[in-house]
């Protein structure tokens, strides 16, 4: 059996996040719930949701990062995936994709833990590296 790749998971995880997220953003357009019943006092809520209209753009942004387009150090997309919760769960209808959220950013720490890079195949190796000449 194999060690895990934290980096591959939390990024596939990240993803699914993403698409939860832009989900509740688009929830959030029609019914404008806010998760607290204290928080329908900020005028984020009147018009249109503003958590849940930024929801959307962050979860295209995270779909941009994950893609390799151009590379993003692994700790930065830890704190900018919990910071993203933070404000995404603010709207209950992204409630899901902040939970996924929190769980990719804490993935992403334990990878930067463990000495992972970010590279699919250079974890691998690393991983089977670790993993050779044990039952």
């Amino acid at each position: 059996m194999g060690k895990t790749v934290y980096s591959m998971w939390a990024r596939y995880m990240s993803m699914a996040a993403a698409l939860c997220l832009f989900d509740g953003g688009l929830w959030s357009l029609l019914f404008s719930y806010p998760s607290l019943p204290q928080f329908k006092a900020l005028p984020l809520y009147k018009p249109i949701s503003i958590p849940g209209a930024t929801a959307m753009m962050f979860a295209l942004m995270t779909l941009a990062i994950e893609k390799p387009l151009f590379p993003v150090p692994m700790a930065l997309k830890s704190i900018l995936y919990l910071m993203i919760a933070a404000f995404s769960a603010m709207q209950f209808s992204c409630i899901v994709g902040a939970e996924f959220y929190i769980i990719s950013g804490i993935t992403y720490m334990i990878a930067v833990m463990s000495g992972e890079t970010g590279d699919i195949s250079e974890d691998r190796k690393l991983k089977q590296q670790d993993n050779r000449g044990k039952a």
